[in-house]
């Protein structure tokens, strides 16, 4: 019998770079029909992870959850959370070059996992 998990995503709380993140990730992302139910103003969207559908909340911290199914590899997955953390933060970073009027030059991964990013400003 499984159980409804929620796992909480420290750090993540802009919903607009998550769901480009995950579409990076090759994620697709569903935005919900939005009632007006408590329980639904919580639901930002869906995401299908490996072929199962999991539901993005926002916790009452402001961060965003996974809500999903306990028997279900993705939410005890280390390695997932991880990349998600990484990809989402290298959203973050490049949203916040492109407000500053820089420009991204070049993204590497480096062999270590690392993530090197180039930005550069056109005066």
């Amino acid at each position: 019998m499984s159980m409804t998990v929620n796992i909480a995503m420290r750090g993540i709380t802009d919903l607009e770079i998550l769901l480009t993140a995950l579409h990076e990730m090759g994620i697709k992302t569903i935005l919900p029909n939005h009632r007006h139910s408590k329980r639904e103003r919580r639901l930002l969207a869906y995401a299908d992870i490996y072929a199962r559908r999991v539901s993005l909340v926002r916790h009452q911290s402001g961060e965003i959850e996974m809500v999903g199914d306990s028997d279900w590899r993705v939410m005890k997955d280390a390695r997932f959370k991880q990349r998600l953390h990484q990809q989402y933060s290298l959203e973050s970073v490049k949203k916040k070059v492109m407000e500053l009027n820089y420009t991204v030059a070049s993204i590497e991964r480096i062999e270590n996992g690392a993530i090197k990013l180039v930005a550069r400003a056109w005066r």
